[in-house]
Parts: structure tokens; C-alpha cells; sequence
């Protein structure tokens, strides 16, 4: 980790400009904006970097500090769940504390293991009581990938609701991306909305 950055404190506000640097060797700039006079902290991130995964991001959402025996009790932790995804419970609380904006740009945004997408346009905000990520732009597969959705909270657990498409997409780099070897070719068209409910990360990607 180095980084470099301007710190401007005036009352409850706070300014982070210029920041610069690298995070795990990945080059890293952006400006992050804080306004805790009101009820809820109001803030605006803006941020660029080479590559960036989606569920390192969603980290911040994801309750680290319980035990495996809480994770077991809750269900949250299934045998099937996915190796990408934080394998904890959802902890949203901070979703109901903080109100704002995010603008993302990355060379590369890991959604999962054998999902990347290129030259990746993310725009998103925090705002009743959910996390709604408004536009999600980018390559992928070939084509031009699109998406939209957001997270709310629901009891201990979570419920999702997304959108997403490819046109133009190629088979071949579909196929090597999931097996290694570009099994098929031709182009492909894909669209789909994706609603679920779930304690943990993994449990709302396979529920």
C-alpha cells in the first residue's frame, strides 16, 4: 500500500483530493468527499485503478467478525457456495448510516473467478436504507456488457435484484473463460434479471 493524497478537515466535513498511489501493485486514483453534519454521513467517491474485484469491494458489507459456529447457525454458509464470494453473513448496517455516491472506473472489474470485465464503467449510491448500482458498463466476452440493480437490506440477510446483458458477445471466449479451450464460436446475444434473498454473498448469488 502507498498512497498519496491532500487532507482537508473543515467541521464535519472532510476532503481526501489527489489521491495517488498503488494498492497490491495496482495503480490507484481518486477523491473521496465526507459530511457528517447530518443524520447520516454524506459521501462522494471517485476512483480509477488497473484491476478491482467486485467482492473485495462488497467487503465492506460482510460481517468478518463472526464466529464460524454464527455462520453455521444462520445458515449463511452453505457447502456449494462459491469460492470468489466472501464466505459471511451480510452486515448492511452501514447501508442505513451513510447516504452518497460512487463513481468507478477500472481497466479491469472481477464480478467472479471466470467473469472480467474490461474497461469497466461502474456508477452507484447509497440511498434508502439500499445500495443501488445505477449503471454498470464495460466489455465482456467480446461484447458490450450492461447492468443495473441493488441490495437491500432484509432481517440478518440480504435481497438482490439485477439486470444484465451482452451484445455482440463472442462463444469462444465464453467457452475458454468457463472450460480453457474455446469450444464454440459464433456470436451471442444474452439478457437476464437476477432476484433473490439470502443471509451471505454466496447465498444470494445461488439463490
Amino acid at each position: 500500500l502507498s498512497l498519496r493524497l491532500d487532507f482537508t478537515k473543515q467541521g464535519p466535513t472532510v476532503d481526501l483530493d489527489g489521491i495517488t498511489g498503488s494498492i497490491a501493485g495496482e495503480k490507484v486514483t481518486g477523491s473521496v468527499h465526507l459530511d457528517q453534519s447530518g443524520a447520516k454521513t454524506r459521501f462522494s467517491l471517485i476512483g480509477s485503478a488497473g484491476s478491482v474485484s467486485l467482492p473485495s469491494l462488497l467487503g465492506v458489507l460482510v460481517a468478518w467478525h463472526r464466529t464460524p459456529s454464527t455462520e453455521e447457525m444462520l445458515g449463511a454458509v452453505g457447502a456449494n457456495t462459491s469460492e470468489v464470494w466472501p464466505l459471511r453473513g451480510f452486515s448492511l448496517g452501514l447501508i442505513e448510516k451513510v447516504e452518497g455516491g460512487i463513481t468507478l472506473e477500472a481497466k479491469t472489474l472481477a464480478l467472479g473467478s471466470a467473469v472480467k470485465l474490461e474497461d469497466a464503467a461502474l456508477t452507484a449510491s447509497v440511498g434508502k436504507d439500499a445500495l443501488a448500482v445505477t449503471s454498470l458498463k464495460g466489455r465482456l466476452f467480446g461484447g458490450d456488457f450492461a447492468a443495473s440493480g441493488s441490495l437491500a437490506p432484509r432481517g440478518n440477510g440480504a435481497e438482490l435484484a439485477a439486470r444484465a446483458e451482452v451484445k455482440g458477445g463472442k462463444l469462444g471466449e465464453l467457452a475458454e473463460s468457463v472450460t480453457g479451450s474455446p469450444l464454440a464460436r459464433g456470436p451471442f446475444d444474452l439478457a437476464f434479471d437476477v432476484q433473490g434473498e439470502g443471509l451471505s454473498p454466496p447465498g444470494v448469488v445461488s439463490g
